[in-house]
Parts: C-alpha cells; sequence; structure tokens
C-alpha cells in the first residue's frame, strides 16, 4: 500500500517511443504475471482482489482473507469464517458502475451467491482510493438491471455508497 506520497517510476517514460512504450507495458505486465501480483489480463479488478487481501489481512477487525482461484463464479475470495466475497473494482475515471453480476432477471433474494460484495475504487495509478463491503441484502436492495446485457449491477452513486461499511480510505 502506498503512504499516499507519489512514488516515481525509475525510468522517464516521455523519452519513449510508442512502440518501446508498448513494449515496455509487455513487459510489465510479464512482471507483475510472474510475481503472482495478477493471474488473468483484468488488471483493474486482479488488483482491487489483492488490494482487499492485503487490507483485510493487514487491518485489525477485519477477517483474514483468501482470494479464490480465478474460475469461481461470482466469488472472489473467501474470509476465515468461510464467508463468499465478490469484488468488483472500478477506476477513479470510470467508477459510474460496477461489472456485472450474472443472475437471471427472475434471480431471487433467497438464492444469495455471495455474502458481501466489495466495490474497490483505484485512482488512475491503479493505487487504492477505497474499500466499500455491500451485505448480501443491501446488494440486492439497490442492484439495477441492464436490459441490453441482461445482468446486474450496483450505481456507484454517492447515496448507495453511503449505505455501504467502507473499510478503506485513502
Amino acid at each position: 500500500m502506498s503512504s499516499g506520497g507519489e512514488i516515481r517510476l525509475p525510468l522517464d517514460l516521455s523519452n519513449l517511443t510508442d512502440e518501446e512504450l508498448i513494449l515496455a507495458y509487455g513487459h510489465v505486465l510479464g512482471a507483475l504475471r510472474e510475481r503472482g501480483i495478477i493471474r488473468t489480463k483484468n488488471i483493474v479488478g486482479e488488483l482491487g482482489e489483492r488490494y482487499c487481501e492485503t487490507i483485510f489481512n493487514k487491518q485489525v477487525g477485519l477477517p483474514s482473507f483468501a482470494v479464490l482461484p480465478t474460475n469461481a463464479k461470482d466469488v472472489d475470495a473467501e474470509d476465515c469464517d468461510w464467508l463468499a466475497y465478490s469484488t468488483k473494482s472500478v477506476t477513479l475515471s470510470s467508477a459510474k458502475r460496477t461489472g456485472l453480476f450474472h443472475l437471471s432477471n427472475d434471480h431471487n433474494l433467497q438464492d444469495k451467491r455471495f455474502d458481501y460484495l466489495l466495490v474497490c475504487i483505484l485512482n488512475d495509478s491503479m493505487l487504492l482510493r477505497a474499500i466499500y463491503r455491500f451485505e448480501w441484502g443491501l446488494f440486492w436492495e439497490l442492484k439495477s438491471w441492464s436490459s441490453t446485457q441482461k445482468a446486474w449491477f450496483l450505481s456507484l452513486t454517492k447515496k448507495n455508497l453511503k449505505y455501504a461499511d467502507q473499510v478503506y480510505n485513502q
């Protein structure tokens, strides 16, 4: 986690050609995979999961937390009490709504897929700004249906975020 200060890159990217910058991006992705920081090409989502794991495992009062393999449907992590978490991550510049939840239009409240939804908000430099926690019932009450994408999402309005527990704030 960053202490809020600006982190300086060891290299001046402004001097790179477009091709060199693209190549550097590929090398950074490879290094992130080699270190186990990301597992897929969903960088924002992967970083959000990693930040959640770090915060939950370090912050007093939060349960220990483990990210699950990437093939788990709608569940990204479990805590020490076997409670299931879905994580959705966004950057500040795109933070209008979460990604999609592929539950049917007639899915019901009792058929819960996860116990908590964690919404991770990253800044445009991919550093963690905030984590919000919604219980399943609250998610269910606040969710919206996308008729074009045939899936649910959560609007990230100030009103909706106010209902959640803010687990982390930078």
